[in-house]
């Protein structure tokens, strides 16, 4: 879970009161249920330095991820490979894992730091990654 501030938690249950329908309709929590989702993508484009038709919106990160690599493998083929990390959680590791899988890719995992076994060993990505490397999926 995530802690939230009290300023979201207020904003959150003031969405969920009055805000809270399908859109598209043309009643009121309809429109400031459109009106939060635009205002929300246009803060979030400002922050990541994009468009907001960018920004895209999903249950939560693990279903997002798990639909992102479905889509983002499938031009993936035998002989390619993908970098996964032990630190990351298993919502960054099990869906590139999977999808290398349905590729038929390989899976290379940076090693943890010999000095410090709480971080990764950043030196050996140079030797993991290479032409066929489609994707490093290390969280920060």
């Amino acid at each position: 879970g995530s802690q939230a501030h009290e300023s979201v938690l207020r904003a959150m249950t003031d969405q969920l009161i009055y805000g809270s329908a399908n859109l598209g309709g043309l009643h009121a929590a309809s429109l400031r249920a459109e009106a939060a989702v635009v205002d929300a993508r246009a803060a979030a484009a400002d922050f990541f330095h994009c468009a907001p038709d960018e920004i895209v919106f999903g249950a939560n990160a693990t279903t997002l991820v798990v639909h992102v690599a479905r889509a983002v493998s499938a031009a993936w083929r035998r002989g390619d490979n993908v970098v996964v990390s032990p630190l990351d959680h298993d919502a960054n590791v099990a869906p590139w894992v999977a999808a290398a899988a349905r590729a038929g890719a390989e899976v290379r995992v940076l090693p943890l730091d010999v000095a410090d076994p709480g971080a990764l060993d950043l030196d050996a990505l140079d030797a993991l990654v290479d032409g066929r490397t489609k994707l490093v999926a290390v969280g920060v």
